[in-house]
């Protein structure tokens, strides 16, 4: 159901680019995970989380673009309107969607930690903690094949490429983000996050024309 959902959206807006929030959320230690664990209780840890996420950023108004392996990709139009609590605390609309997303974010670091594993335990399965990141750019929306619609779609872009890269350096139960992200959140949200500290060795990727690698920031909340 959320995969249509997003697979609807996507059809309206095909071959063009569009600004969008990108979010990926990763299982920690998937690897191991696979190598302990039959084929059975796997798939049902497995199951049960990308549900999870799946209900947590729609709840919050984004779309799930796909399932790959224990990863989730969702992305979220950003709605440049705001609401009157919202502009009584003089939010802007860009501030509002990057806020929201970023609690997004923890709810699913929230979800998985307090919400998840105690039923996983139930079942006798192990314990997990995940990695979210996300970003803010122009995504371009690719359909690969001739028919409207029944062809795959899909979301190419640097944006998401980023946001990909930036789960090696994300610790578990925590949210990294990109700089244009971090540019549009709001100043007391911007405040909760800190600027990570890397080598060239550690992190070589650069946002179009820049000559210097892309900043990130992790978030300082804990759950």
């Amino acid at each position: 159901m959320a995969i249509s959902r997003s697979n609807a959206f996507l059809r309206k807006h095909d071959s063009q680019q569009l600004p969008l929030y990108v979010m990926f959320v990763d299982i920690v230690g998937s690897t191991k995970l696979s190598s302990e664990l039959s084929p059975d209780l796997l798939s049902k840890l497995v199951t049960i989380y990308l549900q999870e996420v799946a209900y947590v950023i729609e709840h919050y108004g984004g779309y799930v673009l796909k399932y790959v392996g224990d990863a989730v990709l969702g992305y979220f139009p950003p709605e440049e309107k705001k609401n009157r609590e919202e502009e009584e605390d003089g939010i802007d609309g860009n501030a509002a969607s990057a806020n929201n997303i970023v609690n997004c974010a923890r709810s699913v670091v929230q979800v998985v930690k307090d919400g998840m594993n105690p039923v996983l335990e139930q079942e006798s399965l192990p314990r997990i903690s995940v990695k979210a990141t996300a970003d803010y750019g122009n995504n371009t929306i690719v359909r690969y094949g001739s028919d409207r619609r029944r062809s795959h779609i899909d979301i190419i872009s640097l944006t998401m490429n980023l946001t990909a890269k930036m789960q090696n350096l994300t610790r578990p139960n925590h949210i990294t983000i990109g700089n244009e992200f971090h540019s549009r959140l709001g100043p007391e949200m911007q405040a909760n996050f800190s600027e990570v500290s890397i080598g060239r060795t550690k992190w070589k990727y650069h946002s179009l024309g820049a000559s210097r690698p892309y900043k990130i920031f992790e978030d300082k909340y804990r759950s």
